[in-house]
């Protein structure tokens, strides 16, 4: 049974579930009819709620009265169409349209009767943008939901037409599309044009181009919820909307104008004034008050063909409308109407027709700073460029060139040091004025605008010649002041009343413009502005010294000159020489030294060297590294950087004889030499030594101190008494005393006083001495290792690389000891120099650097027999020196003084044949310290003589023949001479075979054998003793020294 009832419940809910089907299907059709047959109770009633049919009953009476079209109080259209009703689905519900009314935005007017400048197009007679009933626009105006594609994306949809490229907008406003000819903004035209692009800023304020670029009405304005008056998408109180697209013209400030080359915008007028007639014709000022491109442009309702200015600009009246003060200029010689009639500017606007302004500027894209209109040469100084397009050769002002020496432009007026009343520019053209900033350039001087800078009414017409009360100057450069270039150079006016004031000195004499110190002014009689003769603006015909770039000096220190009696003569100090030869490097003005330099408890040595100008080939001041000149030691302007005293002042300079304390030196005396050891910082070490020849007991620091004060900085000081940077006696070290009788430049010059009834009488070298003169390559070393720090000379006496020795080459005359440039040795004390010290170059005791740095083949000796201080530690020269004190070399040979010329032997001779056995036995004796090796024998017969071996290696040139040196009488080799101790011994080297010097260690000396005990031969191959005695040679070579070997044996055979 229960299968059965289950069964039957089973096909019952089959039939309900087939029943259900079917009427699903049916109200499906039924709706889908209803779609297609539009209902007022459906989509129209969503907006025309009036249709509704329950409105139409008949049975019911509706709560307020029934009108089948009700309107707006506000203009009469239907309410349909009204903002609320809208509303009602862009509130989010279907799209949120919020944000087009939302915070009080702008938006296109409505309920407003349109303009007369608004012309709506009529089709079939009626508005294509319908008006409500009382003619006013409604937002069904532009609006319509009937009729439009939805699936568009081009343009917003319920638009009437279609507006993606503006034309809704330009179908009612007609007139502002004609573009410029007719006052308006240019459309269609693309943005490609001024950017790559269009500006993202403006892109994401909801800007739009049409599709290839051009520019819309959309591009600026939005209709709904502009956040700006006039429909603006971006604030425009600054002109920002037009720089959004004009960035070439969109300045941000004066500095930024000048990179652009376009009038400035933003700024507030400093000299212009913008006139209220301007403003009253359309021009605006930025929120500030400042300049904007609104100014002068308007972007609608401008004058027709004036690329939308508010007036036009007829022969640049605009210009003049607010820069009065440029007015000028007019009939003046930089009036280009004038002067230059048919020129033309980079528009191609002729002088004669455009006006007084465009001639040189424009007001955009110019060529460079000011708007400059003109072609300008690229590598000069921005500035100067503008002025120079025109006066150059070749140029509209070819007679009035500023030549090839004229004022420098571009230069930082900060190198003044003082803030200058003048304008200066940067390279963009921004002006600055009483500061220390900026460069100077042409406008510094000149005043473009106005010919005469005390009456603004005196324009000069072109052709009448000016002067410098006028020439376009800032400030007249008349009378005794001068006050143009003294503006800028009143540190210079030092040189009034002094020895460079041509007013005292030569008042008659004339500059190359016949024109007397009267006439020019004081500056003038040396210096021209434009067209000077040579560097430093040389304003004199006379060009001596024109070559080496100081002809400003040169011009009138010289034989024929104004200066004749106060010219350097043939030897003066040199110029056009680096800095950094003395090992001071210069970098922005500052001074660095590499020069050791002395240190002293009394302040008066040390310190850093104080920066002096230096110089490039030309003569011109460089800041990096440079030359020194002239200039370097003397400033032409200022007699003395000294204090003076009452009695000083009371005297005019231009009477007075110079010293060392003035004469135009930038660093006085003081008694210290101090301008001459700024540069030569190692020299100061010659304070207070035996060369230092002023008066050492004023040199404490009492004295010292007063000396620094007023009383003594006159006194010359130690570098004067023997140099003189003028007019010296010689060139070699600017010899300013006497010369000796030394033979070579340098020996002269120290002989002068170590000789006979000299300064230094009792400080002589002596009969035997160094040999002077000779050539330093003479000497078997490799030039290039020789030790730098020794010099060597020419015949004059000048520093030169492989060249003769001199005195100078050991002596080093300004410092007392090598190896401490702080030790001195005071003349009042009676201390005498040794090998340590003694203004040598290098120490010469101990280990004797000095000598092995030119005999470098004899340090060989080092460690052997013949080191004293191994083998005689006690033994002392003819000077009564020890090892100890006379070092390695002192102990048989000194360089002063010696007993004998040759070899400057340092010690008693011993008995002998000839004089190199005498030397030798000055220490192999029976009663000498070498008594262990006296040798029984050691003539050779002297009357046998033979060839020496380079001429032997001349015979027999296949032949390896070991050195066997022979001498004459004398004791020196000879090319044909007699064998001596040193023809078979090398007494500075043990060895023949080894490289290395010997070293005796602490208690060990081993005996000598036939390949060492200092013989030269390294073999008995090609001996010269077998020349003589063939076979027996090497016998008797071996045993020579052996009395028995000379008695048992011939000779020679």
């Amino acid at each position: 049974m229960f299968y059965i009832n289950k069964q039957i419940r089973k096909k019952n809910n089959l039939k309900l579930q087939k029943l259900f089907f079917i009427l699903l299907i049916f109200f499906t059709l039924h709706t889908q009819a209803a779609m297609r047959s539009p209902s007022a109770n459906r989509e129209c009633a969503s907006c025309h709620i009036m249709w509704l049919t329950e409105f139409k009953r008949q049975d019911v009476k509706t709560l307020i009265p029934y009108d089948p079209k009700p309107v707006m109080n506000s203009g009469k259209q239907d309410i349909a169409s009204s903002e609320p009703i809208c509303f009602s689905c862009h509130d989010g519900f279907v799209l949120d349209s919020r944000f087009l009314w939302e915070e009080n935005k702008h938006a296109h007017p409505v309920g407003q009767k349109p303009s007369k400048k608004i012309q709506i197009p009529l089709v079939d007679g009626k508005n294509l943008f319908p008006l409500n009933d009382e003619g006013r626009m409604y937002c069904g105006t532009c609006h319509s939901a009937h009729g439009v594609d939805w699936s568009q994306k081009k343009t917003a949809v319920f638009m009437r037409v279609a507006n993606e490229n503006g034309q809704l907008c330009m179908a009612c406003h007609k007139d502002k599309i004609n573009g410029p000819k007719t006052g308006f903004h240019p459309l269609k035209r693309k943005i490609q044009k001024l950017l790559d692009k269009p500006p993202q800023h403006l892109m994401d304020a909801g800007a739009r181009f049409a599709h290839d670029g051009e520019v819309i009405c959309q591009s600026c304005h939005i209709p709904h919820a502009a956040p700006e008056k006039k429909l603006l998408l971006v604030k425009n109180d600054k002109s920002q909307l037009c720089g959004e697209c004009h960035q070439s013209r969109y300045a941000k400030n004066r500095q930024h104008a000048g990179e652009l080359h376009t009038h400035p915008v933003n700024i507030k007028p400093q000299n212009a004034e913008v006139p209220d007639d301007l403003l009253k014709l359309g021009g605006k000022l930025g929120s500030d008050g400042e300049v904007i491109c609104q100014t002068c442009h308007r972007p609608h309702d401008a004058q027709p063909n004036t690329s939308l200015l508010v007036k036009e600009n007829i022969r640049d009246s605009l210009c003049q409308d607010c820069h009065k003060d440029k007015r000028r200029v007019l009939d003046s010689k930089h009036d280009m109407r004038l002067v230059a009639k048919d020129s033309q500017n980079i528009r191609k606007q002729i002088a004669g027709e455009s006006g007084p302004c465009s001639a040189c500027h424009v007001p955009h894209k110019g060529t460079g700073p000011k708007m400059w209109a003109r072609k300008r040469d690229l590598t000069q100084d921005p500035m100067a460029s503008l002025c120079l397009s025109c006066h150059k050769k070749e140029g509209l002002a070819k007679k009035h060139t500023v030549g090839k020496y004229s004022h420098p432009v571009g230069a930082p007026v900060n190198k003044l040091k003082h803030a200058v009343a003048l304008p200066t520019f940067n390279d963009n053209g921004f002006k600055w004025q009483d500061v220390e900033q900026g460069k100077v350039s042409c406008a510094s001087c000149h005043n473009p605008h106005q010919w005469d800078p005390n009456d603004k009414n005196n324009n000069a017409e072109p052709g009448d010649k000016g002067n410098s009360s006028n020439r376009f100057l800032r400030i007249a450069n008349t009378g005794p002041e001068l006050n143009l270039c003294k503006a800028c150079h009143k540190d210079k006016w030092s040189i009034s009343n002094t020895k460079h004031d041509m007013n005292r000195m030569e008042p008659d004499a004339e500059n190359i413009l016949g024109q007397t110190v009267s006439e020019s002014g004081m500056c003038g009689s040396c210096h021209l502005v434009h067209n000077a003769k040579g560097n430093r603006l040389w304003a004199r015909a006379d060009l001596t010294g024109a070559n080496t770039g100081f002809v400003a000096c040169l011009g009138c220190h010289n034989e024929k000159g104004l200066a004749s009696k106060k010219t350097p003569g043939a030897h003066s100090h040199p110029i056009n020489v680096d800095i950094k030869n003395l090992g001071i490097t210069v970098i922005n003005g500052q001074w660095s030294s590499s020069q050791e330099n002395p240190v002293n408890p009394d302040s008066i040595t040390g310190g850093a060297p104080i920066p002096l100008p230096l110089y490039n080939s030309e003569g011109r001041p460089v800041a990096e590294n440079g030359q020194v000149g002239c200039g370097s030691c003397h400033d032409p302007h200022n007699w003395s950087t000294a204090k003076t005293t009452s009695s000083d002042r009371s005297t005019k300079p231009y009477k007075l004889e110079g010293n060392t304390a003035n004469s135009f030196l930038r660093i006085p005396d003081q008694g210290l030499s101090r301008l001459c050891v700024n540069c030569h910082i190692e020299k100061k070490s010659v304070y207070f030594t035996k060369h230092d020849l002023t008066d050492q007991l004023g040199k404490d620091s009492t004295q010292l101190k007063e000396n620094r004060g007023n009383n003594s900085q006159h006194l010359s000081g130690p570098c004067t008494a023997c140099h003189r940077p003028h007019n010296a006696k010689g060139s070699a070290a600017l010899w300013t005393r006497n010369k000796g009788p030394g033979k070579t430049a340098i020996a002269a010059l120290c002989t002068d006083c170590h000789k006979k009834d000299g300064m230094a009488e009792n400080r002589l070298p002596g009969e035997h001495t160094h040999p002077l003169g000779v050539d330093i390559n003479k000497l078997p070393q490799n030039p290039q290792s020789r030790d730098k720090r020794i010099p060597t000379f020419n015949h004059k006496g000048e520093r030169v690389n492989n060249g003769q020795v001199d005195c100078a080459s050991c002596h080093n005359p300004h410092r007392w000891d090598p190896d401490n440039i702080n030790n001195r040795s005071l003349p009042m004390l009676t201390e005498n120099g040794d090998p340590s010290n003694s203004f040598l170059r290098l120490s010469a005791n101990k280990n004797s650097k000095l000598c092995l740095s030119c005999h470098a083949d004899k340090k060989t000796i080092i460690g052997t027999d013949h080191d004293l201080k191994h083998t005689a530690p006690g033994a002392s020269n003819v000077l009564q020196q020890e090892e100890s004190v006379s070092g390695l070399c002192g102990q048989c040979h000194i360089p002063h003084k010696a007993t004998e010329d040759a070899y400057l032997w340092a010690r008693q001779t011993g008995p002998g044949n000839d004089p190199i056995e005498k030397r030798c036995r000055s220490c192999h004796n029976p009663e000498g310290f070498a008594a262990h090796k006296n040798p029984e024998q050691a003539k050779h017969p002297q009357q046998i003589k033979i060839w020496s071996t380079e001429t032997r290696k001349a015979m027999h040139p296949d032949k390896e023949l070991p050195d066997t040196p022979v001498f004459n009488k004398k004791g020196k080799r000879s090319n044909f001479g007699s064998i001596t101790c040193a023809s078979c011994h090398n007494p500075h080297k043990w060895s023949a075979t080894d490289k290395n010097p010997r070293k005796i260690k602490t208690g060990e000396n081993p005996e000598g054998d036939a390949l060492t005990s200092f013989l030269r031969t390294r073999n008995s191959e090609n001996i010269v003793c077998s020349e003589c005695h063939g076979a027996d040679a090497i016998y008797r070579y071996k045993y020579f020294h052996s009395k028995s070997t000379h008695e048992k044996h011939l000779l020679f055979k």
